[in-house]
């Protein structure tokens, strides 16, 4: 991430000062910083140390358009169009220099046309060109306010069709028990069992998470005791295969319906960390998993949203799902859980499942506090209902993804 004072030097090297509207973005893997000025958008390329290799303005004439509006993911979403390109980057929230977006997003999503954008910036309008605008601004309104009542009546006939309770987890810092809900640490091994290994390369696997299901409010066909753990390798991969989810030479997960009052020292093991240990948590990462029952709307992104929507949305609102603005309210509506068991996933990229194969989501864990998956990813775990039902833990698919 970068240092804010180091871009407030970079950008006096070029004569442009920092007013709380320099914006950092990304975009297919590269990082810009963003200007806004009275005279255009400055555009600085910048190198991996975040020093600007080169930098160039676009003047507001050359604009054609430039929207910005919140994403379903982590970051909100700016394009710029021109006569000559069209820019997409995903602003970094997490970054100095984002107070000026927050302060004008709500215009900037609104407002497609530079000439409707003069006033953002402070710029000045003629008297009839203000009228023009301000009829502009009305009809922009009526068509917000209509489109906020359709996205609602979406939301809430899915609400209806697809509603599943689901346990939210707020991840705390600090020690947790063998036998708890957690991620990370030391792990449970039955005595006369040995620690778990990849079983391609024999090197031992770390404990991903924890759940200890009698610590958490119960979900229909969930286990109501007993632990479930997730183990997985220390590669580049994690231990996934990309082609075959449900390969667990790499990983593994297990599953103990009853467990001793205490456990013998011989029975907790404690994964050795090297210099080569890769893993989406640092060796010191361990947190405690705060359960919360909550009941969650299927998202868009789920591979079984289309399928529920032509069930119980009519024709009239089914065509309304073809429209941006309507996807981008509907995209408002959904939370964002960083960790969870039940309910439904997210992704950065697609869903893996296929709509007839009726698996459901185990266990998920996002990018979150000290944990990262690649670029700041999600990692899910999916099982057969039946085989849930019947705590058959032997056929889970692994799949994770990233920006």
């Amino acid at each position: 991430m970068p240092n804010l004072e180091q871009i407030k030097r970079e950008l006096k090297k070029y004569n442009f000062a920092y007013e709380e509207n320099v914006l950092p973005v990304h975009t297919n893997g590269h990082y810009f910083l963003y200007g806004f000025y009275e005279k255009g958008i400055a555009i600085f390329a910048l190198r991996p140390d975040w020093t600007i290799e080169e930098g160039a303005l676009l003047p507001w004439g050359d604009v054609l358009s430039l929207k910005v509006k919140k994403s379903l993911l982590f970051e909100n979403r700016m394009d710029i169009l021109t006569p000559k390109m069209n820019i997409s980057m995903k602003i970094m929230k997490s970054t100095g220099g984002c107070s000026w977006i927050k302060e004008n997003l709500k215009k900037l999503e609104n407002l497609n046309y530079y000439q409707n954008l003069s006033f953002a910036f402070g710029g000045a309008k003629k008297a009839d060109d203000n009228c023009a605008a301000s009829r502009a601004g009305q009809k922009k309104a009526q068509e917000r306010e209509n489109t906020t009542e359709i996205v609602e009546k979406i939301y809430r006939k899915m609400t209806e069709y697809t509603a599943a309770p689901m346990v939210s987890f707020e991840l705390e810092e600090g020690n947790a028990g063998l036998f708890d809900c957690k991620i990370g640490g030391a792990y449970y091994v039955p005595e006369g069992e040995h620690r778990l290994e990849n079983s391609r390369t024999g090197e031992e696997l770390y404990l991903l998470a924890q759940v200890n299901f009698a610590q958490i409010p119960h979900l229909p066909d969930y286990p109501e005791q007993g632990v479930m753990q997730i183990l997985i390798s220390s590669e580049d991969m994690y231990g996934c295969n990309f082609d075959d989810g449900y390969d667990q030479t790499g990983w593994c997960i297990r599953y103990y319906e009853t467990l001793p009052e205490r456990a013998e020292k011989a029975c907790i093991h404690e994964p050795d960390w090297h210099e080569d240990t890769a893993l989406p948590m640092e060796r010191a990462v361990t947190y405690r998993l705060k359960p919360t029952k909550i009941v969650q709307t299927m998202p868009f992104d789920d591979v079984n949203f289309w399928p529920a929507a032509d069930t119980c949305l009519d024709s009239e609102l089914r065509g309304y799902l073809e429209n941006d603005d309507v996807m981008d309210g509907l995209c408002d509506m959904y939370e964002e859980y960083m960790c969870q068991v039940g309910g439904y996933p997210f992704f950065t990229q697609s869903d893996p499942r296929s709509a007839d194969d009726g698996e459901i989501l185990l266990f998920q864990l996002n990018s979150v506090k000290d944990i990262m998956w690649g670029d700041a990813g999600v990692a899910n775990f999916f099982i057969d209902r039946e085989a849930l039902k019947n705590r058959d833990f032997s056929h889970v698919m692994y799949n994770w993804d990233c920006y």
